[in-house]
């Protein structure tokens, strides 16, 4: 018996290898379509919404760059009495158009630059830490795009000054807010330097 390209069309194993194939094209298609709509659906997020979310109420808001009017409008409807600046560049437009909005509405401007190739070291996590604890609340917690530093930041304190477990506090890293490591990976330091902070911190206290 000859089989030709008809007997295998017959018995139905050329549409079975025709299904194979599409079935892992298919999931090739999904393995990049998936973190690609969570990419948009992110950067939507920020560009519409600002990326502002509450981080303790009435205490401690973080945010994208906001501009000036938009600072001004947050400034009065959550009453803020302090912006925390993470971005390193204080020579920008941005910053003096920030700045000059604190000044105008008596709110207090502070500054801890975070460059995005910088180390984060316990020193600098300790005066961040300590910034946002003494700082005249509410307040508000904002670097460019309010993911990574902002999202740092917020775990921070959630954990060391809500009483947040590592696992909440590390609910302010998520792809909700932008942070999206899988698709950068240079941004996993964010991740780790929680993780160590932490580690630290509750090693300190069973000593």
């Amino acid at each position: 018996m000859t089989l030709t390209r008809t007997s295998f069309q017959k018995y139905g194993l050329v549409s079975l290898g025709t299904g194979v194939r599409q079935k892992r094209s298919y999931r090739k298609l999904l393995a990049w379509l998936i973190p690609a709509l969570v990419v948009i659906g992110a950067w939507w997020w920020i560009k519409v919404f600002d990326n502002f979310h509450t981080v303790v109420d009435q205490e401690l808001y973080r945010s994208a760059q906001l501009s000036p009017g938009e600072l001004e409008n947050y400034i009065e409807k959550y009453q803020l009495q302090s912006v925390i600046n993470l971005r390193a560049s204080t020579q920008s437009v941005c910053w003096a158009r920030e700045q000059a909005v604190c000044e105008s509405a008596g709110v207090t401007y502070l500054n801890v630059p975070i460059r995005g190739s910088q180390e984060l070291t316990s020193e600098l996590l300790d005066t961040l830490l300590q910034t946002m604890q003494n700082a005249p609340k509410p307040a508000l917690i904002h670097c460019r795009h309010g993911a990574d530093r902002a999202g740092l930041a917020s775990a921070l304190y959630r954990f060391n000054v809500s009483g947040d477990t590592q696992k909440q506090a590390k609910r302010q890293l998520r792809s909700r807010y932008g942070h999206i490591p899988l698709i950068a990976p240079m941004n996993r330091k964010y991740g780790k330097a929680f993780h160590d902070f932490a580690r630290a911190e509750n090693e300190t206290i069973i000593e």
